[in-house]
């Protein structure tokens, strides 16, 4: 991100990298409490696949097909202020994912601000 590169491995590696981590999770999910953690962890892993999503709407690979360009001359200018638009929201969703795993790592490192937090606190999910 400092050098304006966020990542730096191709769309498809990271969602096959992200369906995997998908599956572990889920996996260890089922057997944690509902509590912090595991809101964290679940907000986490949601604010990965948002950003793959927005990461996937402005993907351009570096070779482009011929009829990959078909019917697309109008297109340009919007295209281009909706690919910042999404560039940012990736940006920003994955920020958000380092921060849910900052508070998992604290809440496991026993931080009084998020061992204390109530069920009734934690994020739905959905």
């Amino acid at each position: 991100e400092d050098k304006r590169i966020v990542a730096r491995v191709p769309l498809q590696s990271f969602r096959k990298d992200l369906s995997e981590a998908d599956l572990d999770l889920a996996e260890s999910l089922v057997w944690l409490p509902q509590n912090r953690l595991r809101a964290e962890l679940t907000n986490a892993l949601l604010c990965y696949q948002d950003g793959a999503f927005w990461w996937g709407r402005v993907y351009q690979p570096r070779v482009v097909s011929v009829s990959d360009l078909a019917g697309s001359e109008g297109r340009f200018a919007a295209d281009r202020s909706q690919q910042i638009s999404a560039s940012y929201t990736v940006v920003i969703n994955w920020r958000q994912a380092v921060e849910h795993l900052r508070r998992a790592e604290s809440f496991l490192n026993g931080a009084p601000a998020l061992a204390s937090t109530s069920k009734d606190e934690i994020p739905s999910a959905n």
